[in-house]
């Protein structure tokens, strides 16, 4: 099966407060994170990461985390990930500077303006972006703010654009809030 998840920014402390994530530090988020993760995704899985999958982390450190996370994982590089394909291609990570197509959807970090076909993204952190208007094409965020901090399923994905479809234009741009799947959070950690 297929899943999707953006704007993981591990090993970012900042972002807890920036963003106003539930967690009591960068450690907390990481560790419910990788719960959430695996929790979803099985070694037979493949995980679209569409940009900032982490900061400030050295290869090794990358490394574990990869590791530690089920799936296979394809990455498409977003404005806070280290831009050479190489480098992801040495922690087994197939990465693509550019959106790609996938089972008719555009995969991309930033929203596309104006897709022919519908766009899963990151980077707006559930923030409207001007990409997500209505008449601007379908577009479906999946920054880790909307989802739950878990990665969202290909069906999940196909169950909102089915009511995408249904939702007249001008509340389109709402459709990432039911993506929201089931919160799993490790309490006094």
């Amino acid at each position: 099966m297929d899943f999707y998840i953006s704007d993981l920014h591990l090993g970012h402390a900042n972002i807890v407060k920036y963003c106003g994530r539930p967690f009591r530090d960068q450690e907390h988020m990481e560790e419910v994170i990788i719960q959430n993760w695996n929790g979803m995704v099985t070694e037979n899985d493949t995980v679209y990461i569409l940009g900032d999958f982490s900061l400030h982390y050295k290869p090794e450190k990358k490394q574990q985390l990869l590791d530690t996370l089920n799936g296979t994982k394809i990455l498409v590089i977003g404005n806070h990930d280290i831009r050479r394909i190489g480098h992801w291609a040495k922690l087994g990570v197939v990465a693509h500077k550019k959106p790609i197509v996938h089972r008719g959807f555009i995969l991309s970090h930033e929203p596309v303006l104006f897709p022919e076909i519908p766009n899963i993204h990151g980077h707006t952190h559930g923030n409207l972006h001007c990409g997500e208007v209505a008449g601007h094409g379908i577009h479906i965020c999946v920054s880790v703010e909307t989802i739950n901090y878990t990665p969202v399923s290909h069906d999940q994905i196909m169950m909102v654009l089915s009511s995408m479809v249904e939702q007249s234009a001008h509340n389109r741009c709402d459709a990432s809030s039911n993506l929201a799947g089931p919160t799993i959070m490790k309490e006094n950690i």
